[in-house]
């Protein structure tokens, strides 16, 4: 009994033992780690980790040092220094919605803008000391996160396709496991005018040949077809012709100018979906707030409208467009290429009326009467019986507004008032303006409408002939991503199988096609 005693004892002893050694190697843990303990700080866009310990002072530094090249198309290519980090952020700075209203609350998260990288969620991140917002503080909006991308993988980044003349600003941030993080530096990439992958319409039919230098011929574009610009070489654009890369002359294309000259003009093609058209605010019975026949596929399923343009004149366009912005104001375009069919019926639907008392009058006024005044003007001074500039595509009918509010100028008259108080002997000061832009820039003006102008050299150079018939967005397009197949209403086969000329593909998800089947099954576009 003794001996178990004994032996219980030495048991309970070394348990005791235990734990004051277990106890002692704690107490030693905890000063070690206490000597040892990380201090994060930043200081300006640096991590810097201090260690202090029995081996010395670890400092840890990161420049940032974001860069951005031009990626070719309608992309640029974002590149920054390493960090001792767990993984890199790529943030976009989006901008608050202008025409958002003040009491529409923002959520937590926003949708990515997207880009090639290692994608997540995206996510609406605080900026480095706390606070959101760009370097420029008076701009209201947000940073978001479009691709997180992990520190063992390539440094590198690309945009998505911008569109003309539009910026974005990014930066890039560099964080750890542990929740520290630091900014990089910010770039802004600006996109200018560009033709790569602008929808185009030729004129008439057109050789298109294997290479710019006119080498063979390829085969033959077809008039008022919609064609995707690839590229363009000598005075040729190129583009995608059955399968292979042709080029066709410049010259007697029209281009859509959205695609061309995109925030650097507005756009408001009003005759496809509400005309203008008045006599002194007197409606045109059938023609005003009426879609004017040839202009039925101009307004899209987005909002956006078809704005085609001659190319050469859409460069001489393009200087009156800069030399407005450099006055603070737009170019406002409300029709560009307006087809014979359209003229034709504009001047029929108004001639009809031309003799009637206008009901809102009571003195007999007629249409004609008021019209004209004492100006000696006809119809045919506002409206062409037969053919207009419009119909080459070489005219355009625009105002001025104000870069920064957005408001248009006031003129003499409104837009598309068809009387004698819309002449240019009439002009106010602001239309006097919008003239000497113009006319700086190479356009004529039209005595009886102050919002005309139209490239009468580009015309009689390339001796063009009328256009009957009007455009439509239908064809093959493409971006940075791939190809994708339009429909007349703008809207994208996606996420199905569609013949198009007799061949049957398959599309993904976003639209791109990604392959071609000997099927010629048929489905309905989403």
């Amino acid at each position: 009994m003794r001996k178990s005693t004994k032996r219980l004892i030495m048991i309970d002893l070394l348990i005791l033992l235990l734990c004051l050694t277990a106890g002692m190697a704690f107490l030693v843990y905890r000063t070690w780690k206490q000597a040892n303990e990380v201090v994060v700080h930043e200081q300006g866009a640096e991590i810097v980790r201090e260690m202090s310990s029995e081996i010395g002072q670890y400092e840890f530094v990161w420049d940032g040092a974001l860069e951005s090249t031009y990626g070719g198309g309608r992309t640029y290519t974002l590149t920054w220094s390493e960090a001792e980090a767990s993984y890199y952020q790529v943030c976009v700075w989006e901008a608050e919605d202008a025409d958002a209203s003040d009491d529409t609350e923002e959520s937590g998260d926003a949708e990515a803008s997207g880009g090639t990288g290692t994608s997540g969620d995206s996510d609406v991140l605080d900026s480095a000391d706390g606070s959101e917002g760009s370097d420029d503080e008076t701009d209201a909006g947000e940073w978001v996160v479009v691709a997180q991308i992990d520190a063992d993988e390539e440094r590198i980044y690309t945009t998505d396709s911008m569109a003309a003349f539009s910026e974005a600003t990014y930066k890039v941030i560099a964080a750890d496991v542990y929740g520290n993080s630091v900014e990089s530096n910010t770039v802004t990439c600006t996109m200018e005018e560009t033709v790569i992958y602008a929808t185009i319409w030729p004129v008439k039919n057109l050789n298109a040949y294997t290479d710019s230098e006119k080498s063979s011929k390829a085969g033959i574009v077809e008039k008022l077809k919609a064609y995707c610009v690839l590229n363009e070489e000598n005075g040729m654009f190129a583009i995608l012709l059955d399968g292979e890369t042709c080029y066709i002359d410049s010259d007697y294309c029209m281009i859509n100018l959205p695609d061309y000259l995109g925030d650097l003009c507005e756009y408001d093609i009003t005759n496809s979906y509400s005309s203008y058209f008045t006599v002194h605010d007197c409606d045109i019975s059938d023609l005003t707030w009426s879609v004017i026949e040839g202009y039925e596929n101009v307004k899209l399923a987005d909002g956006s409208c078809l704005v085609p343009l001659l190319y050469p004149t859409a460069q001489k366009l393009l200087a009156a467009a800069r030399s407005a912005l450099g006055q603070g104001y737009r170019l406002k375009i409300y029709d560009a290429f307006r087809p014979q069919e359209a003229t034709k019926s504009m001047y029929n639907l108004t001639y009809s009326i031309l003799y009637d008392e206008i009901d809102s009058m009571d003195d007999g006024t007629t249409y004609r009467s008021l019209m004209y005044g004492d100006s000696g003007y006809q119809l045919s001074n506002f409206l062409a019986k037969n053919q207009s500039t419009h119909n080459f595509g070489i005219a355009m009918d625009l105002t001025l507004v104000d870069a920064d509010t957005g408001e248009e100028l006031a003129m003499q008259t409104a837009m598309y008032d068809l009387s004698w108080y819309s002449a240019v002997s009439e002009n106010n000061e602001s239309a006097d303006l919008l003239a000497e832009i113009m006319t700086a820039a190479g356009f004529g003006t039209f005595e009886s409408e102050w919002w005309h102008f139209q490239d009468d050299d580009t015309g009689d150079e390339l001796s063009l002939s009328a256009l009957s018939d009007g455009v439509s967005a239908e064809g093959w397009v493409a971006d940075d991503g791939g190809w994708k197949y339009r429909q007349a209403d703008g809207t994208y086969y996606v996420s199905c199988l569609a013949t198009i000329d007799g061949e049957s593909y398959t599309f993904d998800g976003n639209g791109y096609v990604v392959v071609a089947e000997e099927s010629t099954e048929e489905t309905e576009a989403e």
